[in-house]
């Protein structure tokens, strides 16, 4: 599962809150959203915690990103973060973002292989060539 599934699968079930993870009930953020569809445990999560299970099941939420608003950059859960609770946005358009920002991570990690696939198949070349 992508974390933009995780977004839109947690959706699905909870509802959507702001300024924490959980309620305790049946609201959750975005991230929450994530957390609950993935079966990441919540509990003790408090403001400021820094997502390490959350980015260890989707390690795009680790990577920077441009922040759609701010024009920033900076690791993908601050800004889902900041979409959610700042800007009001629904989870439903956070996904969409994280699916793009996903997309873009997928082209530019092939992007990468592809450039270094190339490089092992170029032929030697010496200074004297």
């Amino acid at each position: 599962m992508k974390a933009s599934e995780a977004v839109i699968i947690g959706s699905a079930i909870t509802r959507q809150i702001k300024g924490a993870l959980t309620d305790g009930n049946n609201g959750r953020c975005a991230l929450g959203a994530m957390c609950e569809a993935a079966g990441i445990d919540m509990t003790g999560w408090a403001f400021g915690h820094p997502y390490s299970a959350l980015t260890h099941r989707f390690p795009v939420m680790a990577e920077s990103f441009l922040h759609p608003v701010w024009g920033t950059f900076g690791p993908l859960y601050q800004i889902v973060y900041n979409l959610n609770d700042s800007h009001g946005w629904t989870r439903e358009r956070i996904a969409a973002y994280v699916r793009e920002c996903e997309d873009n991570s997928e082209n530019a990690k092939m992007t990468e292989a592809a450039r270094l696939a190339e490089k092992r198949e170029a032929p030697c070349q010496t200074a004297a060539t």
